[in-house]
């Protein structure tokens, strides 16, 4: 019996060592037939297909021309109005499209005709300081009441200068904040704020707030300088009112005014008000006390540092008017 040995992809019958050669030779037979049918099968298939490289004509392709007819021309320009919901077969310049119903229309660019619109600055993603809509003189069209905030290193407002309501209370005028390194300019002669309120708290109140996370002596806090022009035409400080820390230590703190004058082309501080009343160069003396490299009455000096000797008296000399304030200087 001889050895039925195969291959393993097509399953043709091939010889095999043990096997007689009568035996092989007609398993050879079998396995040429069944090649030369499997060879044959492919040539029939390969006769089916086109070459490599081949070229159709566009009516050899079914159904393409019909595709190709129902496409755009290559180039082809549209206007707003061919599309199917919109109309704006009547618009003006200036006008943008707005939704009504279902078709898309021309409106005008105005606040009112936005939807979904913020009802405060701070909807824009702004912050700050906030002071609610003016009413007197306003030229916005924020929704009644909204919120406005102004942020940034310099803000300008424009205001009539002869309305000074628009400053008032009245306007509810809350608070402005501006950048840390910013300025507010106001070109108005005058500038006021009012405060209508009969009882006894105060108002208006002014805070100038100097934030600092490192406050030491001698910083200087909220000034005001006192500008004009020279001959050349140069702005100068003639004069500087400011505030300085003397001690920031908590529950011990400390504070002065200095005030600052220009002479011979020069600032500097003359000033001081502490717990007393001295001259640079001079120490606080005290509460109630005051302290001046010398006094002077009527440009006559009467004293180097302090009073020495003289005296002020209340007694009334001979032939004085009592009740005067006489001047003594004792021998």
């Amino acid at each position: 019996m001889p050895i039925n040995d195969r291959t393993p992809n097509r399953d043709y019958p091939q010889p095999h060592a043990s096997n007689t050669l009568a035996d092989d030779v007609e398993r050879l037979r079998q396995a040429f037939n069944a090649l030369d049918a499997d060879v044959q099968a492919v040539i029939l298939q390969l006769g089916l297909k086109a070459a490599l490289s081949h070229v159709h004509e566009i009516a050899q392709i079914t159904g393409l021309q019909e595709a190709l007819d129902s496409k755009m021309t290559i180039g082809a320009t549209f206007s707003l109005n061919d599309l199917t919901d919109v109309n704006v077969a009547v618009s003006e310049n200036g006008q943008i499209l707005g939704k009504s119903g279902s078709q898309w229309i021309p409106v005008g660019y105005t606040w009112g005709n936005l939807g979904g619109k913020p009802n405060s600055i701070e909807g824009f993603g702004i912050g700050g300081g906030t002071f609610s809509q003016p009413v007197i003189g306003v030229s916005y069209a924020l929704d009644a009441g909204a919120v406005w905030k102004l942020v940034g290193t310099s803000v300008t407002m424009n205001y009539d200068t002869g309305d000074f309501e628009s400053f008032s209370r009245t306007n509810n005028l809350k608070q402005l904040t501006i950048g840390s390194a910013g300025y507010y300019a106001w070109t108005a002669q005058y500038q006021y704020q009012r405060y209508t309120d009969d009882g006894a708290g105060s108002g208006p109140d002014v805070y100038l707030d100097r934030q600092s996370s490192s406050p030491a002596a001698n910083d200087s806090l909220a000034a005001k300088f006192f500008q004009g022009r020279n001959s050349a035409a140069e702005t100068i400080n003639y004069a500087t009112m400011r505030a300085q820390i003397v001690d920031p230590v908590d529950a011990t703190e400390d504070g002065r005014f200095a005030f600052e004058t220009i002479i011979g082309g020069a600032i500097a501080y003359r000033l001081y008000i502490g717990a007393g009343l001295y001259a640079a160069g001079q120490s606080d003396p005290g509460a109630g006390k005051a302290n001046f490299a010398g006094v002077q009455i009527a440009g006559t000096e009467i004293g180097s540092n302090s009073f020495g000797a003289r005296t002020i008296s209340t007694a009334a000399p001979t032939g004085g008017n009592d009740g005067d304030i006489h001047y003594q200087v004792d021998p």
